[in-house]
Order: structure tokens, then C-alpha cells, then sequence
């Protein structure tokens, strides 16, 4: 069944899909169309909290330093906060 999507709402799937690298967008916005058939109804809240959870599983953020990255463990500072 095809989804009933407001231009709006249309709008807001392409702007999330922008960010995401061309070459994954296509299977990012195949997720999306699932969640959103599986989803029932949908508002302007609900599209936003599931745009915004697909983008951050999509999203490989650049390095801009151009070093290779190797992650660094989170060390415990006095006082109980991360460093």
C-alpha cells in the first residue's frame, strides 16, 4: 500500500536523506518508507523522532582532521565527570 505522505512531511523525508552518503541514501530511504508503513498513523512529532533516530544509524559523520581515528577511552575525572 502506497504511503499518504503531506508535501510537508515529503519535504522533511528528503532534507533527513540529504546528509546521509549518496550511496547508502537509496537503502535510508527504503528504512524509512518501512518504519513510516509500519508506524500507522503518522504526525509532525512522530515523522521527526523517526527521521531523526534513521539519520544517526545512517550517518557517518567525516573526519575532517584527515588523521585516522582510534577511539580513545573515557577516563573518570575527579569529581565523577567523563573527560
Amino acid at each position: 500500500m502506497p504511503l499518504a505522505l503531506s508535501d510537508a512531511e515529503i519535504d522533511a523525508v528528503m532534507s533527513a536523506a540529504k546528509p546521509i552518503p549518496p550511496e547508502r541514501r537509496d537503502e535510508f530511504l527504503r528504512v524509512v518508507a518501512d518504519a513510516l508503513a509500519q508506524a500507522g498513523e503518522i504526525g509532525p512529532g512522530s515523522l521527526h523522532r523517526l527521521l531523526i533516530g534513521m539519520q544517526r544509524a545512517f550517518f557517518d559523520p567525516p573526519n575532517l582532521d584527515g588523521a585516522e581515528e582510534e577511539p580513545q577511552p573515557r577516563r573518570l575525572a575527579r569529581g565523577g565527570k567523563y573527560r
